[in-house]
């Protein structure tokens, strides 16, 4: 048993866990057991990585002597399925479980205390209304938790946290260090009980700390006053480390930060954090605002500065209030509308503020600075009429920088930003308390500016080439973006209504047929039915998600089953084709157009880790993603994986899954038209993948087959060659081992390909050893990508891009990193050719960008030329040894996207060398 130290040193650090562990409890030795050793070895040392040891450079960390650890809880809290106390959870309880009650036969221990600590009534003078909770028969009194409205704790666990405020009173820290969710919940009032409290299948072990981890915080006000003062910093202990390899970077990251806020508070006291010099300026005045803005101008008039901005919109349509700033420590919120009033302003001041706002956002030394400024520079354009590009975007630095790790704007500033409290929440306001919504808006403009101060230094220290690629997608590849997200596509509107009613018939046509073969009504809708369907109607063991331990009939899940339970493949083929198509409804002939009746995609750079660019609906919720737009055939069951939540990764599912529905979907394409005048064009890389492959491996007989044009593509001769017969690079079967010699360039296992070409594993092996027989410097090429991984956690691809791979228990964690060579390459080839367009030919429009195809339109009349000119765009100059061109090929048609027929070439000459001209320009590594 452990018990509480009744007489504690004054410390300046009080490290807190929620509870010891068993072995610390067995063996009677507090913060003794591995993980805990750990985690005071790594405030010392500063890494928490449990797989690389190498000491941080010029790291000085928190003396040990210094540290006073302590328990919430001396005592274990349950197993959960063996006491069902999982989680505190027979001592946490609201205030319908309880009563009050004036009898004095009351089951308690008041008197003697427990686990070392004294009683009640030394800590806290005892409520004058008391709860009582019965459980068996015996009635227990529960306290309320002063900043909580419902919620009740056990009288024991009462005592613990009252002594453990005594032990903060009595050791005088300066900072304490919460490691647990539950600390954090009963310290700081910050978390709501539903968001900490887990159960056996949703343990929550993180619960608040996601939030508010690296947050300055303090002990709330509800416990009284402290001597000293102390700031409170949540963290994630060392402990999750096994279990969560993605968030021990973030860990490391923490920890050096606390060492740096620890020899602060030692210099300076915690005043340094809990009273930082930040100022916050409301316009709530014309006057304020038209001061704030004129000596912004004049700062502008005297050199380039960096311009912090941000946006608040109500209903997607509407700017309601815009923060500015030039400094990290000050910075304005002008109101537009609030919650009850949606003209802020008369007509006569808001012109005036318009005005002398636009002189500063449009100033000529304004260099704008946003997080994901791509959103607000659309709302600029369609509300305000101000064409802006950034001179800076942190979310696209630092995922140039550190693409494992997340992006928003919370996380930056919490790694980042030295006086950092999580404030996202602050965003709501009310009709009564406006003012917090436009605090929240300056503290975004303050840390956005801070926040990228940091990462220009930290990418500054970096190779060239990253330092070149962030350039280059910042201020060339970002302005043709906006450019493609303003004009959008022209939509055949009749044709996608016509087609959105047929096909919303046929959803409800199934539904029936559904409905026929169960022989009763189903929601398949319903997730509570679909579980009891396949659980108790076919017997079927239900998947369990790695995410919160559910059980699962998603539509990844209802893939597996089918191979898993042949019998029922045709009704859950059935059940598919319903999720498939509901998305191909929603997400292409559903979705909502501009009063122009052009589509409209968001694009983001930094929507994947490869440097893909991303498409989702615009900022004005309209549009949709035009990345995956459906060809004509059979439907693609795999569209039903889209159901899935965004944060779910899908991508190795797709790739081990061909499942083929029954309905026949029309060319969707066709409802995308070019303008009046124009041809649409559709040009995309032949063989990209397999020739970057070729090069970075400098594989000798890829690249000897490449140097010369062949009538056969390359895996379709590999497979001639092994089976010695023609196999046509066309049809079934030459799809088939497409898909094996592609699976051996990502690094796949022999029993994975086998099980998705459906071929037998002797055969596969077969066809491995052929392909590393003709090919060995590929195989060479995985074992130099594992080097890299093994000792850098990156691999770098031809342009620099960098992809990082820590999680070294991730078992696809190698094929991950191999994809990300070819995968990466095109995204980068596609960005350069598309700028290359933008830059060079302003007459081309830039329609859609998808994958390793672009889409333009141009002027009918001078069709030969332009396509001419989009062709040899496309084909960049890749700077491998020798230089690495994909030849490209090209649709057109003056019907539509979905119309367009390969070009018969009138002439194999190249277009005039002075109308166009592929230079180092088009390489990545050009600054402008």
């Amino acid at each position: 048993m452990l018990n509480r130290p009744l007489y504690p040193k004054q410390k300046t650090v009080t490290l807190i866990c929620d509870v010891p562990n068993k072995i610390e409890i067995e063996n009677e030795e507090p913060f003794s057991s591995a993980s805990n050793l750990n985690l005071l070895t790594s405030l010392r040392n500063g890494r928490v990585n449990i797989w690389n040891k190498t000491p941080v450079p010029n790291y000085v960390g928190i003396n040990s002597l210094d540290i006073f650890t302590t328990y919430l809880d001396y005592s274990y809290f349950g197993e959960g399925e063996i006491d069902g106390n999982f989680d505190f959870g027979k001592e946490i309880c609201k205030r319908k479980d309880v009563t009050t009650r004036q009898d004095s036969l009351v089951e308690s221990d008041e008197c003697g205390g427990v686990n070392g600590v004294a009683s009640l009534g030394r800590f806290s003078p005892t409520p004058e209304v008391q709860f009582f909770r019965e459980t068996d028969s015996i009635f227990s009194r529960y306290y309320q938790i002063p900043h909580q409205k419902d919620c009740f704790v056990s009288e024991r666990l009462y005592k613990h946290i009252q002594a453990l405020l005594e032990e903060i009173r009595k050791t005088k820290p300066k900072l304490i260090i919460l490691t647990g969710k539950w600390s954090l919940f009963f310290l700081t009032g910050s978390v709501t009980l539903a968001q900490t409290a887990g159960n056996v299948k949703d343990r929550k072990p993180l619960g608040g700390l996601v939030k508010y981890r690296s947050s300055v915080m303090k002990i709330h006000e509800c416990w009284g006053e402290f001597e000293h003062n102390p700031i409170v910093v949540p963290i994630y202990h060392p402990v999750n480390a096994s279990g969560m390899p993605d968030k021990i970077p973030v860990m490391e990251l923490d920890i050096q930060k606390l060492a740096y806020r620890y020899h602060k508070i030692k210099e300076h006291g915690t005043s340094y954090f809990t009273e930082p010099n930040k100022e916050y300026i409301l316009g709530t005045t014309k006057e304020i605002i038209l001061s704030t803005l004129g000596e912004y101008k004049r700062i502008l008039d005297e050199k380039p500065t960096l311009l912090s901005c941000d946006i608040e919109c109500f209903f997607l349509s509407v700017i309601d209030c815009i923060g500015l700033t030039l400094s990290k420590d000050s910075g304005i919120c002008i109101p537009f509308a609030t919650v009850n009033n949606p003209n802020y302003w008369s007509l006569e001041d808001e012109v005036e503020i318009m005005v002398a706002l636009r002189e500063v956002m449009l100033h000529p030394n304004a260099l704008h600075v946003g997080q994901n400024y791509s959103f607000d520079t659309q709302f600029y354009h369609f509300n305000w009429l101000m064409q802006i590009y950034g001179e800076h975007d942190t979310m696209v630095l630092h995922h140039i920088l550190f693409n494992y790790l997340p992006k928003d704007l919370a996380f930056l500033a919490s790694i980042y930003c030295e006086f950092y409290q999580y404030w996202k929440d602050e965003i709501s306001a009310t009709e009564l308390n406006p003012e917090t919504r436009w605090l929240y808006n300056i503290k975004d403009v303050q840390y956005t500016l801070e926040v990228l101060e940091n990462l220009l230094n930290i990418l500054s220290k970096e190779d060239q080439k990253l330092q070149d690629l962030y350039v280059f997608q910042q201020k060339r590849l970002s302005p043709v973006l906006v450019s493609m997200m303003n004009r959008g596509v022209k939509v055949d509107v009749e044709e996608k209504e016509r087609l959105y009613t047929f096909f919303k018939g046929l959803m409800v046509d199934i539904e029936k047929r559904i409905n026929e073969v169960l022989g009763f009504e189903f929601n398949q809708n319903s997730t509570p039915q679909k579980k009891a369907l396949f659980k108790d109607f076919f017997g079927i063991t239900l998947k369990v998600k790695k995410k919160g331990g559910n059980e699962t009939c998603d539509a990844s899940a209802m893939l597996q089953y089918i191979e898993e339970y042949p019998m029922f493949r045709p009704f859950l083929t059935l059940m598919l084709e319903y999720a498939s198509l509901k998305v191909f409804v929603n997400n292409f002939l559903g979705m909502k157009l501009d009063d122009d009746n052009r589509a409209r995609t968001q694009y983001r750079i930094s929507g994947t880790a490869t440097g893909r660019l991303a498409s989702t609906k615009n900022v004005r919720g309209k549009g949709g993603n035009l990345m995956n737009i459906p060809s004509k055939g059979k439907i693609d069951l795999r569209y039903a994986v889209e159901v899935l939540d965004a944060s779910e990764e899908n991508e190795d599912l797709i790739a081990d899954f061909e499942v083929e529905g029954t309905i026949s979907l029309p060319n969707i394409k066709n409802i995308f038209l070019p303008d009046q005048g124009k041809e649409i064009a559709d040009f995309d890389l032949s063989g990209a993948d397999i020739m970057i492959v070729a090069a970075d491996s400098e594989c000798k007989w890829l690249m000897d087959y490449f140097s010369t044009p062949k009538e056969k593509k390359v895996y379709a001769h590999i497979a001639s060659e092994f089976f010695q017969r023609d196999i046509s690079d066309k049809g079934k079967e030459y799809k088939t081992f497409k898909a094996v010699f592609h699976g051996l360039n990502y690094k796949l296992g022999v029993s994975k390909l086998a099980a998705m070409a459906r071929i037998h594993e002797s055969l596969a092996t077969e066809l491995k050893e052929f392909y590393f027989y003709l090919c060995p410097e590929v195989a060479n090429w995985h074992k130099k990508i594992e080097l890299s991984v093994n000792r850098k956690g990156y691999v770098t691809n031809i342009f620099g891009r960098r992809g990082w791979f820590l999680n070294k228990t991730d078992p696809n964690l190698l094929n991950k990193a191999v994809a990300f060579i070819p995968q990466s390459s095109i995204a980068d080839v596609m960005n350069n050719a598309l700028v290359t367009m933008h830059e060079q030919h302003r007459d081309i429009d830039i329609l859609l960008q998808v994958h390793d195809s672009a889409v333009v339109q141009y002027d009918l009349n001078k069709a030969d030329r332009f396509r001419e000119i989009v062709k040899q765009a496309m084909m960049v100059n890749i700077p491998y040894n020798p230089i690495l061109t994909i030849p490209s090929d090209g649709k057109v048609s003056t019907i539509s996207y979905g119309a367009v027929q390969d070009i018969v070439w009138e002439s194999s000459n190249p277009v005039d060398a002075r109308e166009f001209r592929i230079e180092e320009k088009n390489l990545i590594g050009r600054v402008l």
